[in-house]
């Protein structure tokens, strides 16, 4: 299509675990007495050169700490905070812009990682990367992710992070990918949603690329679009044959537009519906700038029955929509203009699938967001 996965804004490249030198450490860990953490040279004899390179692109770079290969379970060993200090120096030294603090290892108090990236990015200045504003003077400019499967959620008063799992490890099948979608609504309901800007709430990596079909692909990625997460990229980004499948969908603008407008509200289940063969079809929407709304259909029946599809109709004023407001409506999937809607608009899927549909006001824009669903500002 004329565009990388950089230009419409896949930027950040995250290296995740296996990076660390097991049992060369105190006690048989990785990092020394003194809390440095210890690099295993062969698969990375430079780190900060690696970073830099990746900084020379254009594009910014991600660590991992907390690890779970060969976890550090014996925090006695360290006095005080000298191990966050010395994973957090580290990650300065070598000028990543974002760390991932997953939750195998004993560090798992997130206001020290908060605390301590405040008090050495602050200080950092000239010694930041000089490829990345994020360390450069502020200490919110070091991207956190909190790793913890759902644990250590936030408060409406309490985030030291930027981005949460709400879930356990996704894998590359339907069912866990539905498990944990549905693990997002503890963050996406009520009147004040915990997941909010500078604080969003993900289940996990996408698996897109990797599922068993390319509907599955489809439907998983429009899933983590609809609920403002993340959106990770985890398939092998060397192979042109699952670029070529995937393409289309995780670089549709129109679709990366959806998961990136705030208006008040993540997105989040709106209904549910049983489909031909006992599982739901569940309805999913996001509110979006401007008076238009968004609408998710995903079907949790199995693509093999008979029968082909299943069809819902979708009560708007419960999807965001306003009572009485002419919409015109847009396949985000087909790319086809469908002409206007109001009050119901009814969606055929198939098994496994999905329907993505963006819904803009044609006539006089109302309020597009119920008050239980709108978060105060």
């Amino acid at each position: 299509d004329g565009w990388s996965l950089q230009d419409v804004g896949y930027n950040d490249v995250g290296l995740d675990d296996n990076w660390q030198d097991c049992g060369a450490g105190a006690g048989k860990s990785f990092h020394d007495a003194n809390g440095e953490p210890l690099v295993n040279r062969e698969r990375f004899p430079d780190m900060k050169a690696m970073v830099d390179y990746i900084h020379s692109l254009g594009l910014m770079a991600g660590w991992y700490h907390n690890n779970c290969i060969c976890p550090e379970h014996s925090p006695e060993i360290w006095s005080n905070l000298t191990h966050y200090t010395g994973d957090v120096e580290a990650t300065l030294r070598f000028g990543f812009d974002s760390v991932k603090l997953d939750g195998c290892g004993a560090f798992r108090n997130l206001d020290n990682w908060y605390a301590e990236f405040a008090r050495a990015s602050a200080g950092a200045g000239a010694g930041a990367s000089s490829s990345s504003d994020r360390t450069s003077n502020s200490p919110n400019k070091i991207m956190i992710e909190n790793c913890h499967w759902g644990g250590d959620r936030p408060h409406d008063d309490w985030c030291p992070f930027h981005m949460f799992r709400t879930s356990g490890d996704i894998r590359n099948t339907w069912r866990s990918m539905m498990g944990n979608l549905q693990s997002t609504l503890r963050t996406s309901m009520g009147p004040k949603p915990l997941s909010r800007p500078g604080c969003w709430a993900y289940p996990d990596m996408l698996e897109v690329g990797r599922m068993p079909t390319a509907e599955e692909d489809r439907a998983h990625f429009g899933a983590w679009v609809i609920t403002s997460s993340p959106l990770i990229l985890g398939y092998d980004l060397r192979s042109d044959a699952v670029a070529r499948r995937v393409w289309r969908t995780i670089t549709d603008r129109d679709v990366l537009r959806v998961n990136q407008d705030w208006a008040g509200h993540p997105g989040t289940k709106v209904a549910e519906s049983p489909g031909r063969g006992g599982w739901k079809v569940e309805v999913w929407a996001k509110p979006l700038s401007d008076g238009a709304f968004a609408v998710f259909v995903i079907n949790d029946n199995s693509p093999y029955l008979d029968g082909g599809v299943d069809t819902v109709h979708v009560e708007l004023d419960r999807a965001f929509g306003a009572a009485g407001q002419r919409y015109s409506a847009r396949d985000l999937w087909a790319r086809q203009d469908l002409g206007t809607a109001q009050g119901v608009f009814v969606v055929e899927v198939g098994g496994h699938d999905s329907a993505l549909v963006r819904f803009d006001p044609s006539a006089d824009r109302t309020s597009p967001v119920p008050s239980e669903f709108l978060e105060a500002v």
